[in-house]
């Protein structure tokens, strides 16, 4: 329904431009807490976590908030991977209304972020894993968000078909009874079992 499209484009177009304007951390995404005058607890650690939607998770367990630029000093993996999935649908909706310069505009970003992304990519284990931006240190947590760069399309056929059979397949990780856990079940925050800390 095109008429949808029209409708609902602007705010989508908006929303995928805030993103790279208040949120981008020395080239990569990461998630943050601006100040603001009312609501809970804003520009803090805690406040950025929620900002996220995994509100406690152990991939924040070692991450800093930066003060100075209102994010966690952590690119995310599965922040980019989501991006890099906005731009491309964005720009295929733009391609539809007859937008060009909007779909070069996506499309450039889609690149710039996937092209990030493969920093993250840690050869050794086979996956895309946060990133520490003070020491470079690649996160040892692994939850669903890590898959994200999948949404994307972003890993080649050799690193997505490496995603699934060493981790998404792995019973110490993610595959079992209970599907894809909120962390890896070899995670030590997975014996917490609260919220985003376990199954």
């Amino acid at each position: 329904e095109k008429w949808f499209l029209d409708e609902v484009y602007p705010s989508l177009l908006s929303w995928n431009r805030w993103w790279p304007k208040y949120r981008d951390n020395k080239g990569f995404l990461s998630w943050g807490s601006d100040p603001h005058p009312r609501g809970m607890d804003p520009h803090t650690k805690q406040a950025a976590m929620f900002e996220s939607g995994l509100d406690n998770s152990p991939l924040f367990d070692e991450a800093e908030f930066d003060t100075n630029n209102n994010m966690l000093d952590q690119a995310s993996a599965g922040l980019m991977g989501l991006y890099v999935a906005d731009c491309n649908n964005l720009a295929e909706i733009a391609g539809i209304l007859g937008k060009a310069d909007d779909v070069q505009e996506l499309k450039r970003r889609s690149l710039q972020y996937s092209n990030k992304l493969q920093e993250l990519w840690d050869e050794k284990s086979g996956i895309y894993r946060d990133k520490d931006l003070k020491t470079g240190k690649l996160s040892k947590h692994l939850s669903p968000t890590n898959f994200y760069p999948l949404l994307g399309k972003v890993p080649s056929q050799q690193q997505a078909e490496r995603m699934i059979k060493e981790h998404i397949m792995n019973p110490e990780e993610f595959y079992g009874e209970w599907m894809i856990p909120s962390i890896a079940r070899n995670d030590p925050g997975f014996a917490d079992n609260t919220y985003w800390r376990g199954r």
